[in-house]
């Protein structure tokens, strides 16, 4: 893919020639902001070494937020891990697009320039320009599935999987907001996500919620992995290649997710909330 290593090389090099700071750095991140909404929150940690997979658990289980993201920046470009507090995650969109951020606020990267990170679910990227900034994902068709009962208190009209995810999809977007879960059934059902939605909603084309009992998330505020399901089934029956999601969380959040063949970029708002070292002690206790 000679336009992917490209932009590696232009990423390695941008490594070299900025003044990135060396200090293992940590900041949060609210990611799909707007409105009204606050989206949701990731901590993002910077590091030129890897850390120990038990300690990048450690460190999540200590930020306590939905997911935190450890970058590793290098010679030969990013790497990136998600953690919940409980578990490794293969995919995490909002942590990306936070990650993305944060190396641009520490001069790794300048607004409209594109990074490419290394990730288990292969290279995804990842533009900034101002506060907005995309990640591209993979798109992961959902295929209909039976109903299964008691996981929520609304009718679910139709179910779908898509991958370790399930979707639930509702009449209305008054059923989504008001839907009450069964997290404990919701977390045998569900691998990962259980994703509730309908079509329609103020200013969106679609209406969600997202649940991850099962990894460690009651609900989670914003969800942009989400995207890679349930916007593709969206889009086909209203005949659109941009959709615009609100998830109708307690925090809220604006997602706006294009469909580009068999990929999908989903993007929206960011806004820093804190930023800064490391302790020393963390670190040794880490490295």
């Amino acid at each position: 893919m000679p336009q992917l290593d490209a932009t590696r090389r232009r990423t390695a090099a941008l490594w070299q020639a900025r003044n990135v700071p060396l200090t293992p750095q940590v900041a949060w991140i609210d990611v799909f902001t707007g409105d009204g909404c606050l989206g949701n929150p990731a901590a993002v940690v910077v590091t030129e070494l890897p850390l120990a997979d038990e300690a990048m658990l450690g460190l999540a289980a200590e930020l306590a937020l939905s997911e935190t993201a450890f970058a590793v920046h290098g010679s030969d470009g990013c790497s990136l891990r998600w953690f919940t507090p409980t578990v490794e995650m293969d995919l995490c969109g909002h942590a990306t697009i936070a990650s993305a951020r944060v190396l641009r606020d520490l001069g790794a990267l300048v607004d409209g320039e594109g990074v490419t990170f290394l990730t288990r679910s292969g290279p995804l990227e990842c533009w900034v320009d101002g506060d907005a900034a995309a990640v591209s994902l993979p798109c992961s068709p959902p295929v209909e599935t039976e109903i299964p009962l008691g996981l929520i208190d609304q009718e679910v009209r139709c179910a779908h999987v898509a991958g370790d995810d399930l979707l639930l999809e509702l009449a209305t977007p008054a059923e989504v907001i008001e839907t009450a879960a069964d997290l404990a059934a919701m977390a045998k059902a569900a691998r990962r996500l259980a994703i509730v939605f309908s079509e329609g909603g103020e200013d969106a084309d679609m209406t969600l919620r997202v649940f991850g009992p099962s990894i460690g998330i009651p609900e989670d505020p914003a969800t942009g992995g989400a995207q890679c399901s349930v916007a593709p089934l969206m889009g086909a029956r209203l005949g659109l290649t941009t959709i615009r999601s609100h998830q109708a969380s307690t925090r809220g959040a604006r997602l706006i997710s294009t469909l580009i063949g068999e990929r999908i970029e989903v993007g929206g708002r960011t806004r820093p909330v804190l930023a800064g070292n490391l302790d020393e002690a963390m670190v040794r206790w880490a490295s």
